[in-house]
Order: C-alpha cells, then structure tokens, then sequence
C-alpha cells in the first residue's frame, strides 16, 4: 500500500482551523443540548406551583414530552 498525498488525489488539504471550528460548534451543540435537558428540572418547582401541578402530572407532561421531541 502507498500512502497518498492530498494533492495527488486533486482534494485541497483540510484546514486545521476548520477542524477546531467544526469541533467547536459540536461542543456548543451539545451544551445546548444538555441545558434543554436540564431546565425543567431547574423550573419543575416554580412551574407545578404555577399550574398547579401534581408531582404525577408534571412527570407524565415531561415524559410525554420527551417522547414526542426524541422519538421523532
């Protein structure tokens, strides 16, 4: 086997800047992703007070919920 270079194969090398930036905006993603996650949680208090919630109702809205945004 022969190693190729990228410009034998006629592609432009890859950019280390654009790999950092690629995995930059991976990482913010995921945070974003983590924190939707988390503020229910963070609000579930002020949230079941508001409507008047039981702990069972307020599971089975985020639980529905859940399953509806994740399963599509």
């Amino acid at each position: 086997m022969t190693a190729t270079d990228a410009s034998a194969t006629g592609q432009p090398p890859i950019r280390n800047g654009y790999r950092f930036y690629v995995l930059a905006v991976l990482i913010l993603i995921y945070m974003l992703n983590f924190l939707d996650r988390q503020i229910i949680g963070i609000l579930a208090a002020p949230l079941k007070e508001e409507f008047g919630m039981s702990d069972t109702q307020f599971g089975l809205l985020g639980g529905i919920a859940f399953a509806s945004v994740y399963s599509t």
